[in-house]
């Protein structure tokens, strides 16, 4: 009873004991103060109260002024009829004031229900953990809020006091000021749980959600259900969602003026904005310089994002009154790292009108300048890994990783399915728009926008891989097939469906003036003719229409409208071909190297006018011709030559002669070079006749034996002398003297000889007798 009469002490000095509960009294009742008010005080000794063996003397408010003695357990205490006995027993084991924020006792609470003490569980620390003697896993608030960098180079400068901590503490704690006593670690891991069940952050496991709204919530099904069917979404489940909205500055505050590592503000900083600071954090100035190029293109000449030319910098501490802020230094990171920069008293410095568009000098505080939802950074030490860590030697040392691979993502996508079509998958999808209602859509980004960029030191950019009869790339404007190709009766049937005539590797596709498409189309095509590559042509060429997938069936429309074939029709093994539509090849070089026109060849339809037609060689200056024959001194073999079947019809060799098996007709004049013969051979001898012209006057005949050739014609007209060694005339007689003839004409018989002296007009004399 020691602790309940230390609990009845202290409940009665409670005024509204003595009045409600009242003193126990005979037979279970308890004398009350209204009730010992209305005893009359002539059959009461007063003096007697609080004396052994009388009542209980009260004072004037009702409070007994005498110590009670004796079982007072079941007297009510409280206004709710709990007894004495009652109390005591929830007293016991109950924890004092003095128990408060002390080792073995509990933490306090303030007037906000916060936590005044430091909590350290094996599972969580968080508060500075100083000495432990456990392995903490999950901390916050081990690093302090420091006002100043001095402060904050006692600890760690570049960690966040705001930041949670999932494993990888010291197991013996860390000092006061977040340095870690030792270097040995727990590790630890984050497992998340759950199913996704409604829109909204119902809908993820994990949200990660960028910007300085109070309960943000992430785009999953982001559509008000209460507004009936049109605004209930497909019920999507997602694991993680990051959302990232563009940060906004924690506070924008009024400048009065720089210098170069500090900012003095128009007014003093509230508490609660002081409270938001923190050294490190990130600070700039509406100031920019003009003289900073403000876009740069890339080398396609695209325009690439607008130079952040403003003054940028860190945060180092700040004064009491919150009136000063202190920074590292200024600079334009993107144009000018110079020391002792002091934003609006540089050559060129101007207010900002395009990021921030302030009338006056501000400061934005908190903020970062660009947003990315993921930045992943992986880091091979090989010096960890066996390497030669002086990076000297390519010894190998005692490394402590076995870790020789590694990837940023790796995504695992599995099925099972019976039925076909019945599954969708994707392995990453992008989708880039505009918000509803965005007034210039694409054009509010720069040209060099991208959905994907690339780029690095490393051997491959991408590697695609996946199977034969799959596309590696199935775009609107562009396919990519894989390696599947073709197969014919008299080739190998890998699939065993029989023929595979015709397989697109890829193709290009736009429209023209939104009529037609064109379609630039790579595609492989087997002809039964042979085995393998023997057996197959490769097209390249443009097709306008049609379908691309399949590009020789036209039957729906379009045409093909040229190619360039390999192999054409999948028999000139080595060959390339320039065709038409129709696989109507044109020109072919055959593995030799040696040019073919399977369908002839129109030069110049145009006409020459003063341009060269045909050439062939190296052409020498001065001369222009229609067709050039061109060959360097010393070539002794046939310049030009006209076969029929295995007969030469007409050659010219390399000194000039010009040969022709038959007969030469021209309806123009036909000249030989100076001393040049004209050479005729008949086919009974070896030898020839020559026509050589003496002079500008005089033709000679001769053979190839020697002396004189005769000759013979039908008609022989000369306007000059005839000279020959033997002269035949022409055996015949006029039917009358006034036959057709020409004047000059000579004609023989038996008996005379004829001359026509002018027009159908003939003379006659005897021959005489022989002798």
């Amino acid at each position: 009873m020691r602790k309940l009469a230390i609990v009845l002490g202290v409940l009665f000095s409670s005024s509204a004991f003595a009045q409600s509960s009242g003193i126990p009294w005979t037979n279970g009742r308890v004398l009350t103060a209204p009730m010992m008010q209305q005893f009359d005080a002539a059959k009461m000794n007063l003096n007697s109260l609080g004396k052994p063996g009388f009542a209980a003397k009260l004072d004037a408010q009702g409070r007994i002024d005498a110590p009670v003695v004796g079982d007072v357990s079941q007297a009510r205490a409280t206004t709710d009829g709990k007894t004495v006995s009652q109390i005591g027993q929830m007293a016991d084991g109950s924890v004092q004031q003095t128990e408060k924020n002390q080792p073995n006792g509990v933490a306090g609470l303030d007037i906000l229900n916060n936590v005044t003490a430091k909590i350290a569980t094996p599972l969580l620390t968080a508060a500075p953990l100083v000495n432990g003697t456990y392995l903490p896993l999950i901390n916050s608030g081990r690093f302090p809020v420091y006002k100043s960098l001095v402060e904050a180079n006692k600890g760690d400068p570049f960690q966040s006091p705001d930041a949670v901590y999932i494993g990888n503490l010291p197991t013996l704690g860390w000092s006061d000021s977040g340095l870690a006593n030792n270097s040995e670690v727990r590790p630890g891991s984050l497992v998340i749980a759950g199913q996704p069940w409604g829109p909204y952050n119902a809908a993820t496991l994990e949200s990660l959600l960028m910007g300085s709204s109070i309960d943000m919530q992430n785009g999953v099904c982001a559509s008000d259900w209460r507004q009936g069917a049109s605004m209930t979404c497909g019920a999507d489940g997602v694991a993680q969602y990051i959302g990232v909205t563009g940060p906004e500055a924690r506070i924008v505050s009024n400048v009065s003026g720089f210098t170069a590592t500090s900012v003095t503000l128009s007014t003093p900083l509230s508490d609660l904005d002081i409270s938001k600071l923190r050294v490190g954090m990130y600070i700039a100035s509406n100031y920019i310089n003009s003289n900073a190029p403000t876009q740069s293109a890339n080398p396609w000449g695209d325009l690439k994002q607008r130079t952040q030319n403003y003054y940028q910098g860190v945060i180092s501490g700040w004064s009491d009154d919150g009136k000063t802020i202190y920074v590292n230094a200024w600079s334009i990171p993107a144009w000018n790292r110079a020391e002792n920069q002091v934003p609006g008293q540089m050559s060129g410095d101007v207010l900002d009108t395009y990021f921030t568009n302030y009338p006056n000098a501000v400061v934005l505080i908190g903020m970062s300048s660009n947003a990315s939802a993921h930045n992943e950074y992986i880091d091979y030490k090989g010096y960890k890994s066996g390497d030669d860590s002086t990076g000297a030697t390519q010894t190998v040392t005692n490394g402590t990783s076995l870790v020789h691979a590694m990837s940023a993502d790796e995504i695992d996508l599995r099925y099972w399915a019976t039925r076909e079509n019945e599954v969708h998958l994707d392995g990453i999808t992008i989708s880039v728009a505009g918000d509803p209602g965005n007034p210039i859509g694409r054009k509010g980004l720069t040209p060099d926008s991208s959905m994907l960029t690339l780029s690095g030191d490393i051997h491959n950019l991408i590697n695609l891989d996946g199977p034969s009869d799959g596309n590696i790339i199935n775009g609107h404007s562009f396919y990519l097939h894989g390696q599947e190709g073709t197969w014919f009766t008299k080739g190998s049937d890998p699939s065993g469906s029989g023929i595979r005539q015709v397989t697109t590797n890829f193709y290009f596709t736009s429209t023209a003036d939104s009529t037609d498409y064109m379609n630039l189309v790579g595609y492989q095509q087997a002809y039964g003719i042979g085995v393998g590559a023997s057996n197959t042509s490769y097209h390249f060429g443009m097709h306008v229409d049609g379908n691309p997938k399949t590009p020789t069936d036209f039957t729906n429309g379009g045409s093909n409208w040229g190619e360039i074939e390999w192999n054409p029709k999948g028999s000139w093994i080595g060959s390339i071909a320039l065709c038409a539509q129709n696989e109507n090849c044109g020109v072919i070089v055959d593995g030799n190297g040696n040019t073919h026109l399977p369908n002839g060849a129109n030069i110049r339809e145009d006409g020459l006018g003063t341009n060269y037609g045909l050439n062939i060689g190296s052409v020498v200056s001065g001369h222009v011709a229609g067709i050039g024959l061109y060959t360097p001194s010393g070539y002794n073999h046939t310049l030009f030559e006209i076969m029929n079947g295995t007969t030469q019809t007409l050659s010219v060799d390399p000194s000039g002669n010009f040969m022709v098996a038959n007969q030469i007709t021209s309806g123009a004049n036909i000249t030989l070079g100076v001393g040049a013969s004209l050479i005729g051979i008949p086919s009974s001898t070896s030898g020839y006749a020559t026509l050589r012209a003496d002079s500008a006057t005089s033709w000679t005949m001769g053979t190839s034996a020697g002396g004189y050739a005769s000759l013979s014609v039908n008609n022989l007209t000369s306007n000059g002398d005839v000279s020959s060694h033997t002269m035949h005339i022409p055996y015949g007689t006029p039917a009358s003297s006034t036959d057709t003839c020409t004047q000059g004409q000579i004609e023989m018989d038996a008996d005379y000889i004829y001359s026509c002296v002018a027009t159908n007009s003939w003379h006659r004399i005897s021959n005489g007798a022989s002798w």
